[in-house]
């Protein structure tokens, strides 16, 4: 082998383990990133889970003095016992 074959063969491994290397890094930041994420996410769902955001959403409702008041009321009670339901599964 002369000299050039060689040296394009290990510019070719080197750049092989770097591009291997760089997806390792940018693979393990991601993820990491998505954990931070989840944690998050999941201490914002205990938070509206709550049982005192609970009863003062269903003290909302006696003091609903319309409709549409009432509608929404209505609505956000039924998102939230959606995510409790979420939650015990």
């Amino acid at each position: 082998m002369d000299k050039v074959t060689i040296i394009i063969f290990s510019t070719f491994v080197f750049l092989l383990i770097l591009l291997f290397v760089l997806t390792v890094i940018i693979k393990s930041k991601r993820r990491k990133n998505i954990i931070q994420t989840i944690d998050k996410l999941t201490t914002e769902k205990n938070l509206i889970i709550s049982a005192s955001l609970i009863s003062e959403l269903a003290k909302s409702t006696k003091l609903a003095n319309n409709k549409k008041q009432e509608k929404e009321i209505e609505k956000r009670y039924k998102f939230l016992k959606r995510v409790w339901k979420l939650d015990e599964e």
